[in-house]
């Protein structure tokens, strides 16, 4: 048996590779193959175990070892039926034929990463993961891990991990065992100038200050807030700006919604005249970025 494993959600994909030496009955053997010499290539698929019969062999980033990825097929095909091999290229390039090659003969899994637009499918996975674990989560407490982690799956788990050993999750337990996610971070930016909170607005600041770049955090929020103004002109009807939008999860708009229901037209219009000239700013002067986000979000509080 021969499988190609590969996309870049690590995650999943190593998730899989355990899975897969748990399921075999003896001692795996791993091989990096940027390290590997034909003379290593030859012992490895034609080999024997002293032993077993059976053996799995794993080999990461077959790519990186020239001689077998421009030889593939012929190396295989001395791979013995006895033999289990998985080869782990995390991002193969799709237009080789060593890779072409692989998706008409063998089996191929891929595992492709979550985006922050996949909210549905990373609550359904928060939950599971949580199930198989017999932790009992609540939809508001799955929620609040999706919130805080966003789509960092190696976070999520480690945090489900941990509060399976707490015994009853709480709220505080939650914001405990995980740190928000810089995106997640951002919108709680949002959300607390427009909840009018300045000392919540200046500790979220100091805070995204020292990992995160200020012009990405402004271009995230420039994106919420255009995200508000189509929902205002939407009357706030979250389905109905999702499907004429296109977009791939309704989640951020959910999250909206409130406020969107709470601004009129007019005042919409406000927020957009004061990053628009905010933008202008950071743009044509040597302003600190920084103190004019912030500054723009106190602007903002006050309506």
């Amino acid at each position: 048996m021969i499988r190609l494993l590969c996309g870049e959600n690590d995650f999943e994909l190593t998730r899989r590779v355990n899975q897969l030496k748990r399921e075999f009955d003896g001692v795996a053997e791993r091989y990096d193959a940027s390290e590997l010499t034909s003379e290593r290539l030859a012992d490895i698929f034609a080999g024997q175990t002293l032993f077993s019969l059976k053996r799995m062999v794993l080999v990461d980033a077959p790519s990186t070892c020239g001689e077998l990825w421009q030889n593939l097929e012929a190396w295989l095909s001395r791979v013995s039926a006895d033999t289990e091999l998985l080869l782990i290229e995390p991002k193969p390039d799709k237009r080789t034929g060593a890779y072409k090659w692989l998706k008409k003969n063998v089996t191929v899994e891929e595992f492709t990463p979550l985006n922050d637009r996949d909210s549905g499918k990373v609550l359904s996975w928060i939950e599971a993961y949580a199930s198989a674990r017999k932790l009992s989560l609540t939809t508001a407490q799955a929620k609040r891990l999706m919130q805080r982690g966003g789509v960092d799956q190696w976070m999520l788990a480690q945090a489900i991990d941990k509060l399976s050993l707490a015994g009853e999750v709480t709220d505080e337990w939650i914001d405990a065992v995980i740190e928000q996610s810089p995106t997640e971070s951002v919108f709680a930016l949002f959300e607390t100038a427009l909840n009018d909170d300045k000392k919540r607005l200046a500790e979220i600041i100091s805070d995204l200050r020292k990992t995160e770049d200020p012009y990405r955090v402004f271009g995230l929020v420039n994106s919420q807030l255009i995200q508000l103004v189509v929902l205002v002109y939407g009357d706030g009807d979250v389905n109905k700006v999702a499907s004429d939008t296109s977009a791939k999860s309704s989640y951020p708009l959910q999250k909206l919604a409130p406020y969107a229901n709470r601004l009129t037209k007019q005042q919409i219009g406000e927020l957009l005249h004061i990053f628009s000239k905010a933008d202008t700013r950071l743009k044509t002067s040597d302003a600190d970025p920084w103190l004019l986000l912030e500054t723009s979000l106190v602007r903002i509080s006050t309506m």
